[in-house]
């Protein structure tokens, strides 16, 4: 067994091509076979599904700073705030919160 920046070097000495799944550092046999099973059976989409969840939450990140920087926060929806849908947002409401409100720092 390599340790895993030995792994890290021997796969990105050359094209991905068709290299296992395991062959990622960090990926053992175990996990390889999980993600095989999964369908993510080449590195390239891990990957790819890697970009996709950082841009992803990349986009959120955006979406919660300027959510919190419009002053009539108070006066949107609790489905307004980045990360709650329609099914959450109904359940929130039907516990009492209907619209989001800033909690001070304590300061």
């Amino acid at each position: 067994m390599s340790s895993t920046s030995q792994k890290h070097k021997d796969f990105v000495v050359g094209p991905i091509g068709d290299k296992p799944v395991s062959a990622l550092a960090g990926i053992g046999e175990v996990l390889g076979e999980r993600l095989e099973d999964k369908g993510f059976d080449k590195p390239c989409v891990v990957v790819s599904c890697s970009r996709v969840h950082t841009a992803i939450m990349s986009s959120t990140y955006q979406k919660h700073e300027e959510f919190l920087a419009d002053p009539r926060i108070g006066e949107k929806p609790v489905t307004a705030l980045p990360g709650i849908r329609e099914l959450l947002g109904k359940r929130l409401e039907e516990k009492g919160v209907r619209r989001p409100r800033k909690v001070s720092d304590g300061g």
